[in-house]
């Protein structure tokens, strides 16, 4: 059967879109975009985390409340202050996860965190993350933080700001704060082993195996590197 001319134009045609289009969807298949479903690349680092990034300074929490209540009927009513009191950065487990690791453990004055951490293709100069938080602030009542966990690489120094609003931190206050903290320390580590101050690392990791074998790892005379782990000799 012959076709018309105007009929095989718009076959001819139909093909070199196909053609075109399945070319484009292989190219693209072949471009993968570093960090995003990389479960393989995710857990050859992610034990690195995992330890004590002691803390660099003494950062800044700007609060409101009392007469800078930021729902006062005035406001501000009083001379604003920044506060300190924030301890070492305790990150005692990790998994990893296609797109991301997650971390567990306890940073701020006195709040444990959970951290999805990740490679961000569009900012590959840095690891970033979402962080979530909770501090028991006694009778029931706690603050709810969240905010960014920046870390410059697997087992570096690390910038985290968090912010809580009046109603998510229970009427008793609002604010935002920020950290660094230095990069992975196992002599900040080893040095608390046996500890009974509840702000260590050391108590409040205690139920972690990881951060057990991350200390096992900070005490050998040589690096083990098989382990996966970072902060050895520092």
């Amino acid at each position: 059967m012959k076709l018309s001319t105007a009929t095989a134009i718009i076959n001819i045609s139909s093909t070199l879109v196909y053609a075109k289009t399945s070319k484009s969807a292989k190219t693209e298949a072949a471009k993968k975009i570093s960090g995003v479903d990389d479960l393989e690349g995710y857990a050859m680092v992610a034990k690195k985390f995992i330890g004590v990034n002691p803390k660099n300074g003494d950062g800044s929490g700007f609060i409101l409340r009392a007469d800078n209540d930021i729902k006062g009927d005035v406001f501000p009513d009083a001379t604003i202050v920044s506060n300190t009191g924030r301890n070492n950065m305790c990150t005692c487990d990790c998994v990893p996860g296609p797109d991301g690791i997650g971390c567990v453990g306890w940073a701020g004055i006195a709040f444990r965190y959970g951290s999805l951490l990740w490679k961000n293709p569009f900012e590959p100069s840095s690891w970033q993350g979402q962080m979530q938080a909770y501090q028991d602030a006694g009778n029931d009542v706690g603050l709810n933080f969240m905010g960014d966990d920046i870390r410059m690489r697997p087992g570096g120094s690390v910038i985290y700001n968090v912010a809580c609003t009046d109603q998510s931190c229970s009427g008793l206050l609002s604010g935002v704060f920020r950290q660094s903290n230095s990069e992975v320390s196992c002599a900040a580590g080893l040095a608390e082993v046996g500890s009974t101050d509840e702000t260590s690392c050391f108590m409040r990791c205690k139920n972690a195996q990881a951060y057990t074998d991350w200390l096992a790892y900070c005490a050998a005379d040589e690096e083990d590197e098989s382990l996966g782990f970072s902060g050895h000799g520092m």
